[in-house]
Formats: C-alpha cells, structure tokens, sequence
C-alpha cells in the first residue's frame, strides 16, 4: 500500500508545476518568443515545447526526481517528472499523453538540464519548493 503522505508531496509538486507552466505560459503571450531559424513547426508549439522540457528539468533538479518512468513503475504508479507535468498540463485544460511529454523531454532534455542548473538557485527561490525543516528537497 502506498504512503498518502506521497501523495500530498506530489499534488504540491503537481500545483507548483501547474503555477510555473501557467506563468510561462502567460510570459510568452505577451509577445516574447523563441527565435528558430528553422522552417517548419509554428514558433508556438516550440515554445510550448521549451516550457515543458524546462518544468521537467525543474522537478529533476530540484525534487530529484527521475525525468521518466518504466513500464513496472507506471503500474506502481511512481512519480516521474513527466507525470507530474502531465498531471499539471491536464489542469491547465491540456491532454498530453506521458509518452508525448517523455518525447518532448527527449528533445530538449541537454541543454534544459544545464540551464536548470545554472538557474537553480533564481528558480528555487522564486517557486518556494517544498522542503523539509532542513532545507533539503522532500521526496
């Protein structure tokens, strides 16, 4: 049986994520958007596509949390950074399978890891991850 305290611990990861995407969101339709010089896919699904990649970097490094899951821990249900944004897209009133944000993760993983990184501290402090008395990511 799985511990409800678990499940607390992600609907606050899920709220904080859902609240990151929604002022993302809210910032790039004021008119910023993400120069490609390549033709092909509309500039706002690619920024969409940044948005999302850049949450999960969040929740992988701030919450140490793993970016996907397997097959095995999808059946335990076990909390992935992908599900929980997921989770989140599906309250802001968008439907994205895991699988297409797990893709979506795979395309823009390597530089969303590093700018997560270099901007950790700016991104914790901003979004008030949950922590424990000691400072330290809860899990």
């Amino acid at each position: 049986m799985r511990d409800p305290t678990i499940d607390l611990v992600v609907e606050k990861r899920i709220e904080i994520t859902r609240a990151y995407l929604s002022d993302l969101a809210a910032m790039l339709a004021d008119g910023d958007q993400i120069k490609t010089g390549k033709r092909g896919r509309p500039p706002q699904r690619r920024n969409r596509h940044v948005q999302i990649a850049d949450a999960i970097a969040m929740l992988v490094v701030d919450a140490d949390l793993n970016p996907t899951r397997s097959h095995v821990e999808r059946r335990l249900r076990t909390p992935s950074a992908c599900s929980i944004v997921t989770a989140a897209l599906a309250q802001l009133g968008e439907h994205l399978d895991e699988r297409t944000v797990e893709g979506i993760w795979d395309q823009h993983r390597r530089w969303a890891l590093d700018l997560a990184r270099a901007f950790y501290g700016i991104i914790r402090d901003e979004l008030r991850i949950i922590r424990d008395p000691e400072g330290r990511p809860m899990r």
